[in-house]
């Protein structure tokens, strides 16, 4: 059963989670990552939950990096609002980059469009010149 979840579900943003279902309808559920080393008995009397998400990480202005999960049918601007605002940046103030490109992030699109990848966050005041403010002079892919 292992090897045929491997072979269905070897998509990077495809993450497994595994509830526990104890007798006596004691529920214990533990959302946490599948280990794949483990054998066929680990899905013995256990339920598997499937659920596809995109994982990519923010570099924020103050020098912190936040890794992000979520569903690949939000938007970035929604997905970005609270993380942003957590750290006390808003949205109006800042210009949203990929790593590997130069031009700004278009908010509107989905995150499924930033899977695997990094997004930089820059103040717009620290940003007279686009010449100044392309990401990959400030953050290098894989930094």
């Amino acid at each position: 059963m292992l090897e045929f979840l491997k072979k269905e579900f070897s998509e990077e943003n495809i993450i497994f989670f595994w509830m526990t279902v104890e007798k006596y309808k004691q529920i214990t559920s533990q959302e946490m990552p599948l280990n794949r080393s483990k054998d066929t008995p680990l899905f013995k009397s256990k339920e598997v939950i499937i659920k596809k998400r995109v994982l990519f990480w923010v570099d924020l202005p103050n020098k912190k990096s936040v890794d992000v999960k979520v569903k690949p049918t939000r938007a970035i601007r929604v997905v970005l609002k609270p993380i942003l605002h957590k750290y006390g940046f808003k949205m109006d103030s800042v210009d949203v980059y990929l790593s590997s490109h130069a031009a700004v992030l278009d908010l509107e699109g989905l995150v499924s469009s930033l899977d695997n990848q990094r997004v930089v966050v820059i103040p717009k005041d620290d940003c007279p010149d686009d010449d100044l403010c392309q990401p990959r002079k400030l953050h290098p892919a894989g930094a």
